[in-house]
């Protein structure tokens, strides 16, 4: 049976003296930069480790999945008009767009939509 403090230490993603264990930072809402996450050599593809010794792509453990999520969403960019956004407001404005151009277009608001 695992310890309160042991579990307690693998939520908080810390070691038993309390340092943070690196891989486990997510920086939610800080500015990141194009190609920042993708082209940095310390966050390459995850594996994970059979019982077997065999090392195989991808991971299970709940954690090593939120970390990569959060680098992918949980960002902030200045854009060269002067404006922050995060992730989901690129993502309003670019539907916005889709949609004003489907209209001007002639075309459905929906690519789901049959002519």
């Amino acid at each position: 049976m695992v310890d309160a403090a042991s579990l307690y230490r693998a939520i908080a993603g810390v070691e038993e003296d309390g340092t943070p264990q690196p891989w486990r930072f997510a920086f939610s809402r800080h500015p990141r930069n194009f190609n920042e996450v993708v082209k940095d050599p310390n966050r390459g593809p995850w594996t994970r480790k059979n019982p077997d010794g065999a090392v195989v792509p991808g991971h299970t453990d709940a954690y090593e999945q939120i970390v990569p999520i959060n680098e992918q969403i949980a960002w902030v960019h200045r854009f060269s008009d002067g404006i922050t956004r995060d992730s989901g407001d690129v993502l309003m404005e670019l539907m916005e767009f889709v949609l004003e151009w489907r209209t001007v277009n002639k075309r459905p608001l929906s690519a789901f939509t049959k002519d």
